[in-house]
């Protein structure tokens, strides 16, 4: 059951997940990428790119609401990450 508490996490988390893609996007920039950044460019608009924070914040939510502490939360967000990482560069989850 879908909640206040989750539905402001989720809008704030959205918000940030659009900061940081705007954030990224001027990184490359500086870097003198001169490409199509459209996935980026959309995400900063708030276009696309809402589910994964929202999956994010539920995840987070329901870590925290079982008892792990944020500290735990963040070490598990932090391999979720990595593992991804890892898949795109390497092609496996090492």
């Amino acid at each position: 059951m879908k909640t206040k508490e989750q539905d402001s996490a989720t809008m704030r988390a959205c918000r940030a997940w659009q900061t940081k893609a705007a954030v990224i996007r001027g990184d490359l920039r500086a870097q003198g990428v001169h490409g199509d950044l459209r996935t980026l460019d959309e995400i900063a608009a708030g276009r696309r790119g809402t589910s994964a924070p929202t999956q994010l914040t539920k995840l987070a939510m329901e870590m925290r609401d079982h008892g792990m502490t944020e500290a735990a939360v963040t070490v598990r967000l932090t391999r979720i990450a990595a593992v991804i990482t890892a898949i795109v560069f390497h092609g496996n989850a090492a």
